[in-house]
């Protein structure tokens, strides 16, 4: 479980959920690599297919389901709508503590 996990949506993933009709957000880990894993955040619209395995959040009328392993820089989870001119559309959710 998240100890005082704080979190916040940003008003550009507020308007991304309304457009999508969302009123929950899944976020999960994705990993790369062989020799050198690199760990980031997946952020998906609705709630998680294994609920079981995530720690559900009211946040501004949303549920906020979050990977039960995964530690956030700060213990602050912010997600935001991808930005730049190569991102991809969709969530992020912000950085993960290092180990």
């Amino acid at each position: 479980m998240h100890k005082q996990l704080r979190i916040d949506i940003d008003d550009s993933a507020k308007t991304y959920l309304e457009e999508h009709g969302a009123k929950a957000v899944t976020v999960d880990i994705e990993m790369f690599g062989g020799c050198i894993v690199i760990t980031e955040t997946d952020v998906k619209l609705g709630p998680p297919h294994n609920p079981h395995h995530f720690e559900k959040y009211e946040v501004d009328g949303y549920d906020v389901y979050v990977f039960r392993t995964v530690q956030f820089e700060q213990n602050r989870l912010h997600i935001y709508k991808k930005k730049g001119l190569l991102a991809k559309k969709g969530l992020e959710a912000g950085k993960l503590k290092q180990l």
